[in-house]
């Protein structure tokens, strides 16, 4: 059915009397509007009071007397990061849960040592002990003194000087060496990671030792011979400055 003339006339006046009424986000009210900027910082970050201001209260000398060994040590473990000094040499609080050795409590002073394991994550044999003294008066940690413990079997002692003598004295004779390669422009490649100092012969750290230590001592030999002696990739890169620069 068609409808009529009079129906839609009045369809289209209607939708042009329709009033759009625009969505409006409900209002988040806050417990203390800020009326300043300063007051606005204030809210979102207050500031922390130090160390002494919240825990002095809970220390006073009748307090610290009262404390047992185990009180004491839960204490600084608790309050670990807010110790002044307590994050020399990386040290963190959840690094103590279960690693505190030789502890000693003498109010107000905690002690204790720590193994520190970097070292062997970095190829070392052996594992830092740091000992710690803790004024739980003063709110202060601090590392009284450092050693070692030796954790797994050295590698066996080698001794660098040697060395460095008989590759000098194949550099300056010309002569065929498994731990040289001699090139045409007149330079000899002495081969330290892959003949001397592999990876394979000792923990990381300590093959690093060696071929800092050998390198050290070539580079001194062979300027008082004249010649040059520069780090490569793996190998030390060895000029005569004077003389003959064919190779052998």
């Amino acid at each position: 059915m068609k409808r009529s003339k009079d129906e839609t006339k009045q369809q289209k006046k209607t939708r042009k009397t329709r009033v759009k009424v625009p969505i409006q986000a409900p209002k988040v009210r806050t417990p203390q509007e800020p009326s300043t900027m300063e007051d606005h910082y204030k809210l979102v970050a207050p500031d922390k009071p130090k160390m002494s201001e919240r825990m002095s209260h809970r220390l006073t000398d009748e307090v610290l007397r009262g404390m047992t060994k185990q009180q004491a040590k839960e204490h600084v473990i608790t309050n670990w990061e807010d110790l002044s000094g307590s994050s020399e040499e990386g040290m963190a609080q959840y690094k103590l849960h279960g690693r505190m050795d030789k502890i000693s409590w003498n109010s107000p002073i905690l002690t204790f040592s720590i193994e520190r394991h970097g070292g062997l994550v970095m190829g070392s044999s052996r594992a830092d002990v740091h000992y710690w003294k803790v004024n739980l008066k003063e709110c202060t940690a601090e590392i009284e003194r450092k050693s070692y413990r030796q954790i797994d079997k050295m590698a066996p002692r080698v001794r660098i000087a040697p060395i460095v003598d008989e590759i000098v004295a194949a550099l300056l004779s010309g002569s065929t060496d498994e731990r040289i390669e001699w090139k045409e422009n007149g330079e000899a490649h002495v081969l330290t990671s892959k003949q001397l100092f592999p990876g394979s012969s000792g923990y990381s750290e300590t093959v690093g030792g060696r071929r800092r230590n050998f390198r050290d001592k070539l580079k001194t030999r062979l300027a008082e011979v004249g010649w040059t002696c520069e780090h490569g990739r793996g190998i030390e890169i060895c000029t005569r400055l004077t003389g003959n620069h064919d190779s052998p």
